[in-house]
């Protein structure tokens, strides 16, 4: 499985459908989250950027992974294969060794 990275750049007037479809949208990024495809999702102060990464066997399956979200037609993204990807893991408590 090879590891992706999505650039979105964000519509800059947010209209009142866009707005509407941002539950359903995190909705659905949520289930991509919880099936391990999404490994990270990041929107900019400003709200201009998003950024993912997510794990696909190649780029037409990240390419149908957003072609699935509801904002996605609003949006204008740039898929880049990752060579390596690496983060901390903030979900594990420390391990006290006593």
């Amino acid at each position: 499985m090879k590891q992706y990275l999505i650039d979105c750049d964000l519509p800059t007037n947010l209209t009142a459908e866009f707005i509407s479809l941002i539950p359903k949208h995190r909705e659905q990024v949520d289930g991509q989250f919880a099936t391990g495809k999404i490994t990270s999702y990041t929107l900019s102060q400003d709200h201009s950027k998003l950024w993912l990464t997510c794990k696909a066997v190649s780029e037409a399956e990240v390419m149908d992974l957003l072609s699935s979200f509801a904002l996605t037609r609003f949006m204008r993204c740039t898929v880049h294969e990752l060579m390596l990807y690496e983060k901390a893991n903030e979900n594990l408590p420390q391990v006290a060794l006593n």
